[in-house]
């Protein structure tokens, strides 16, 4: 794929131990940089300022943009921790980092998050027994929704994974459900709405696949980056050309993944599709 996460050269652990540094310094840089505009804006009413000031006002507006960039500086690290899968394809480093996040911390990573993580893990390790069964274990009632509809993404996979049509359906039920309490128009809205159509996809029998089924995993592959999902989109389009294209097309799409660096679970379906 051409590109590696920050953690390449890391084991597991020194990646963990290495984002948990990352996200506490960012929590120490944007409370302290809060706390001044907050102290800032405060002080004009102490000193006798109207809050019609302009300066209280722009203190507040700083405190809201510094939430907002942290939220987005906490998303950018989360992804970079992801890439240990999506670029360096290894998810047994990934699970060594999750667990020693777990170890030091139960602050930065939920109960319900660390434990999808390590599902997560384990499907892109070629193990979906392993998955489900940790997914059965995580407590998802107070979980955030975005970690949810993560871990139903997951349920559905490895459910499909071992054959369990009917588990993988209602896995999908839930998640158009928590896709519908998003609100309209939001990014979260069109996440989970994007993960549903998928996984109208993925449950269609692939013999049933039509020419628009062809255009819209064709549409998801240009979409996505480089990396393990995109190749997932490759390996979907390559069994569409084997179903309903060219053989010579689908020979083309599996040979250019050959030689690149692929997950347990990416190279066990590129195998299968290479015995057809």
């Amino acid at each position: 794929m051409g590109e590696h996460s920050a953690y390449c050269s890391m084991t597991g652990e020194e990646a963990g131990r290495v984002y948990l540094r990352r996200v506490r310094t960012a929590r120490v840089v944007f409370g302290i940089a809060a706390a001044v505009f907050l102290s800032l804006a405060f002080s004009r009413v102490i000193w006798g300022q109207s809050i019609f000031d302009i300066w209280y006002w722009l203190a507040l507006a700083a405190v809201f943009v510094m939430v907002f960039v942290f939220r987005m500086r906490m998303s950018q690290l989360f992804k970079g921790l992801v890439d240990i899968v999506e670029q360096d394809g290894d998810p047994t480093k990934y699970r060594a980092a999750v667990e020693e996040i777990g170890r030091r911390s139960k602050l930065e990573m939920s109960s319900a998050s660390h434990s999808v993580e390590l599902a997560y893990a384990d499907l892109n390790d070629a193990k979906p027994y392993e998955a489900l069964e940790c997914l059965a274990r995580t407590p998802l009632k107070r979980a955030r929704k975005v970690v949810a509809f993560r871990a139903f993404n997951v349920e559905i996979l490895a459910r499909i994974e071992v054959g369990d049509e009917q588990g993988a359906r209602l896995a999908a039920q839930r998640l158009s459900e928590i896709s519908k309490r998003f609100r309209g128009g939001s990014r979260n809205r069109r996440i989970t709405s994007d993960l549903v159509e998928n996984a109208e996809l993925w449950l269609r029998p692939h013999e049933e696949w039509t020419a628009a089924d062809g255009e819209f995993i064709r549409n998801r592959m240009a979409q996505v980056p480089p990396s393990q999902s995109r190749v997932s989109w490759q390996l979907y389009a390559a069994e569409y050309e084997l179903l309903h294209g060219s053989r010579e097309e689908a020979k083309r799409l599996l040979d250019e993944l050959t030689a690149g660096t692929l997950t347990p679970r990416n190279r066990a379906r590129l195998e299968r599709l290479r015995d057809r």
